[in-house]
């Protein structure tokens, strides 16, 4: 027998959507039968070794793959792995076609439902999202990270006070994580209570400094009653992250309502050369002669 680890991309997304999901491996056995055991036993092993190139992982899954020595879970496990190591390498469609094909070989492997629900994320597929973590949550029902995800797809697809209850349920158990807290501030700013959401915000930023979404929703909550501290969340954001496009435009947008149309203009030449893109600032570009 061998072991597949399960590997996980569930982290901390980049995205307002998208929910924040800590770290899994979880150590399942694989049998099988056949003259090809010793193939079988360094391809499964290298396919679920986490210290691998993604890409290299990926190799390797399909050589265990191409086997065809697993039973319909040894192949759900692989296909999880393998999926996995599609999103490590920004692959999302490929990582969703792979955990599909997985949920439908073995549906109790629980990894596959919040994997495949961060992907739908990724892919602003939120109502997907959501039915893949509340299925994640009949599985185990005290999965909190999964808790977090389905209150994050419930924000995105529209329905905040639905997301509270999941949020709150998390926040109970641990009121320090940022990403409870981060997602629970835009559950608040869809029912349009920004004292609130900027409460969360500035607790998200005391806990994550350097956390870039929340400097930027934070920053433009307070573009009315604090210019200078809105100002200083911009700099911040792209202190934290200054190949991060969103904060140049963000603030240029803030300097030109300011008219410092000079320092605004700065801004957007540089979320322009960072590869912003969109039709106003394509025709403000334009206009500087860019």
């Amino acid at each position: 027998m061998t072991t597949v680890r399960h590997l996980s991309t569930r982290r901390m997304r980049r995205s307002a959507q998208a929910a924040a999901l800590t770290g899994l491996a979880v150590v399942s056995a694989l049998a099988w039968a056949g003259p090809a055991q010793a193939d079988l036993r360094a391809y499964a092993s290298a396919c679920s070794a986490s210290d691998l190139n993604p890409s290299r992982a990926i190799k390797f899954c399909n050589k265990t793959l191409a086997l065809e020595l697993l039973g319909a879970k040894g192949q759900a496990q692989v296909l999880l792995n393998r999926g996995v190591a599609y999103t490590m390498i920004d692959n999302p469609r490929a990582a969703l076609s792979d955990y599909d094909q997985a949920a439908k070989l073995y549906p109790k492997l629980f990894e596959i439902w919040p994997n495949r629900g961060e992907v739908l994320m990724r892919l602003r597929r939120p109502a997907e999202a959501y039915e893949s973590f509340d299925q994640a949550l009949r599985l185990r029902p005290s999965d909190r990270p999964s808790l977090i995800g389905r209150g994050a797809a419930l924000v995105a697809a529209g329905a905040p006070e639905r997301a509270l209850i999941d949020l709150d349920t998390a926040l109970s158990n641990n009121p320090r994580d940022a990403t409870a807290l981060y997602n629970r501030a835009l559950a608040y700013l869809g029912l349009g209570r920004r004292d609130l959401a900027t409460a969360d915000l500035s607790a998200v930023i005391a806990l994550a400094p350097r956390s870039v979404d929340a400097r930027l929703q934070r920053g433009k909550l307070w573009e009315e009653p604090d210019r200078d501290a809105a100002l200083s969340d911009y700099a911040m954001a792209i202190e934290s992250a200054p190949d991060d496009p969103r904060a140049y435009y963000q603030r240029g947008l803030f300097l030109d309502r300011l008219g410092r149309v000079d320092h605004a203009n700065s801004d957007f030449r540089r979320a322009w050369e960072l590869g912003w893109r969109d039709e106003w600032l394509h025709e403000r570009i334009t206009s500087l002669g860019g």
